[in-house]
């Protein structure tokens, strides 16, 4: 099942890289990832140069999300207005400019060529998430 969803053999049924979503060319490395990397840098996240996969792969993405609650929790016990503030805006960014634009799409075409529970089930936590991540959100914009 995964290498069918996310591999191929000839095309895969549900490509984890952002941009092949955002652009809807099965291509990589577009400028949507050259956004995205900024994002990465803003936020002070690095990828070890001994992963082996694009920087717009949906596990680095959650991997860049899960980053920027930490940091945002930290601040928040810090008690640090100014890096609450720029957080919650790099973050807003990312949900709202990135993320939330595509994540979408993958889940349902990962939900619906799933052949196996594990992946629709995977497909379904990884939506509640990213929806709770988005509310949580929102609500601290409003505050």
């Amino acid at each position: 099942d995964y290498s069918r969803l996310f591999l191929g053999p000839v095309q895969a049924l549900a490509r984890p890289h952002a941009s092949v979503w955002l652009t809807g060319e099965n291509v990589v490395m577009q400028d949507t990832t050259m956004e995205l990397l900024q994002l990465y840098e803003q936020g002070g996240f690095a990828i070890d140069e001994n992963f082996q996969e694009l920087p717009d792969h949906v596990a680095v993405e959650l991997e860049f999300l899960y980053l920027l609650t930490h940091q945002l929790n930290q601040a928040q016990a810090g008690a640090d207005a100014e890096a609450l503030q720029a957080l919650q805006v790099l973050r807003t960014a990312f949900l709202d400019g990135h993320l939330g634009r595509w994540l979408g799409s993958f889940i349902l075409a990962m939900h619906d060529h799933a052949q196996t529970d594990f992946y629709r089930e995977l497909a379904e936590l990884t939506e509640l998430f990213v929806r709770l991540e988005g509310q949580a959100q929102a609500a601290a914009t409003r505050h």
